[in-house]
């Protein structure tokens, strides 16, 4: 079968016929080197690359490199504003530890910010931002009631800010919380959870969750028994592209290597061999 590709910013694509297939994974194009942390995603790209340039497909196999899926998706989501044919079957390339991945928490990055007029941090009179800042973090928290399960919210704050002299009350204290939203409640619902709150929701994505015996589930689990691996599903805690692109077909799912549990931290890695 011959191949014809065109290279554009988020999507590389090989043309067939009758059905299409879509392979959508995440290079680091925006980096000037390959932080550690990117790697299981790299490898996973670097499997879905090799699975593309080997394929024989009997219908267009559509192999999405998109940016920014950390970040806002912009790839993805110039995808879904009009890129390559509407797939009937698509695979996320995502750490799976090679499960096979049919559902995410919806992810939403809110804002909280406390101001005040400074001043002298010796004085008693202007009170204290970072605990004000603390107190509406405990507030969210007590209504998201977050926990361990997948069924949870979660809840985390990752970036804070508040301040700049040592001897100075903070004009400014803020911090962004990451929340993960299980199948079953809503971006409004959290957004709901924010009134009365010092708070901003910035951007959200609603939890997805596909059908773990669709065709492409089915697929993905015949090709895995004949390779020798033992097939398993999974739900993930985090969020993907895949929130996105299954509104494109109810028949997708997400796989690759890599330990999600190691995900983002220091000790990320990838065995070549689950590359192979």
């Amino acid at each position: 079968m011959e191949f014809q590709y065109t290279l554009a910013p988020s999507s590389m694509r090989a043309s067939g016929g009758g059905s299409s297939i879509g392979l959508n994974g995440r290079p680091p194009l925006q980096l000037p080197a390959l932080p550690k942390s990117s790697t299981a995603n790299f490898k996973a790209l670097a499997a879905y690359v090799e699975a593309f340039r080997a394929a024989e497909p009997k219908g267009t196999l559509v192999l999405a490199l998109v940016t920014a899926e950390e970040d806002d998706s912009a790839g993805t989501e110039a995808l879904l504003r009009g890129g390559p044919p509407r797939p009937s079957h698509v695979y996320v390339g995502e750490p799976t530890d090679l499960h096979v991945a049919y559902a995410y928490r919806g992810g939403g990055k809110v804002e909280l910010t406390v101001r005040t007029r400074g001043g002298h941090s010796s004085s008693p009179i202007y009170g204290n931002p970072f605990e004000a800042l603390w107190r509406a973090y405990s507030a969210l928290k007590d209504r998201l009631r977050p926990g361990e399960r997948f069924a949870d919210f979660s809840l985390m704050p990752t970036i804070v800010r508040c301040g700049d002299a040592p001897n100075k009350v903070p004009v400014e204290c803020t911090a962004v919380l990451d929340v993960r939203i299980p199948p079953g409640r809503t971006c409004k619902e959290l957004e709901k959870a924010l009134e009365g709150l010092p708070a901003r929701l910035k951007t959200c994505t609603e939890p997805a969750e596909a059908n773990p015996t669709s065709p492409a589930a089915r697929a993905l689990v015949r090709g895995l028994l004949k390779a020798g691996v033992e097939p398993k599903l999974s739900k993930k805690y985090g969020t993907s592209d895949l929130n996105l692109l299954i509104s494109l077909t109810r028949s997708i799912v997400a796989f690759g290597p890599g330990d999600p549990k190691l995900a983002h931290t220091e000790d990320e890695a990838v065995d070549v061999a689950d590359v192979e």
